[in-house]
């Protein structure tokens, strides 16, 4: 599989950078950041033969509008789950992607109600993310969650799943500006943790303009405890690369 990377201008290239076998996750506020962020990282991977668009509750088609005919992979799949209940929609997510993607190398961005994924709990999450991840690394696929809705207690439910998702992020309103908080992230280039930004969009790009004051990641890292170090920690003593200061 070509590299793939976020489009966000401006922010770190440790940052940007999503591994082969990796399963993400970028919690939004809203859906419509949901679809311009998923535009953003197509348009970007116009080397790839294949990508799968999916979406719960909504047409996956909003996250492709933005894209010229130019833009993204050669070949794009879209499915959608029309449902009024999602939770088995959910459920069965692993199992509709492995239907949908190619054999071997495709990028699937996936669109997830939060309220969706209450329905989810404990040990229900962890088998969940875990098939999601044994799939993507047994064929080389890349998953690209993006969570849009109430999100805020998301983070600390997927700390301790961290050997199943790659990294965690969130973009969301603050003090009258938008913020982009990576809880942690990990890729070739090592494990990083604890990084927030100011953000702002530029038509359908996004863009970081300045490091943030630090306060909400405070906050949330609190949420977590002490375990967003000893993510990074772990991970750096194991033998990974260490995170950038």
């Amino acid at each position: 599989m070509k590299t793939i990377s976020l489009a966000i201008d401006g922010l770190p290239f440790e940052l940007t950078r999503l591994r082969v076998g990796g399963v993400y996750w970028v919690a939004c506020a809203d859906a419509g950041h949901a679809d311009l962020f998923a535009a953003g990282v197509l348009a970007g991977s116009d080397a790839l033969p294949l990508a799968v668009v999916a979406a719960l509750g909504r047409p996956p088609a909003l996250m492709v509008a933005p894209l010229t005919a130019e833009q993204g992979p050669a070949r794009i799949r879209l499915y959608e789950a029309a449902v009024a209940d999602l939770a088995p929609a959910l459920r069965a997510l692993p199992a509709d992607l492995a239907r949908c993607a190619g054999a071997h190398g495709t990028l699937c961005v996936v669109q997830v109600p939060a309220a969706a994924l209450e329905s989810l709990e404990g040990p229900h999450l962890a088998h969940w993310c875990r098939q999601l991840h044994d799939w993507a690394s047994a064929g080389g696929h890349c998953v690209l969650l993006l969570c849009h809705g109430e999100a805020a207690t998301l983070a600390p439910r997927l700390l301790p799943l961290n050997p199943l998702c790659s990294g965690v992020a969130q973009l969301y309103p603050h003090r009258g500006a938008l913020q982009y908080l990576v809880h942690y992230w990990s890729n070739a280039e090592g494990v990083f943790a604890h990084r927030d930004f100011e953000a702002r969009w530029s038509g359908v790009r996004l863009g970081v303009v300045a490091d943030g004051d630090g306060a909400a990641a405070a906050a949330l890292a609190h949420e977590g405890g002490d375990r967003f170090l000893y993510l990074a920690q772990a991970d750096a003593l194991e033998g990974a690369p260490p995170f950038s200061p």
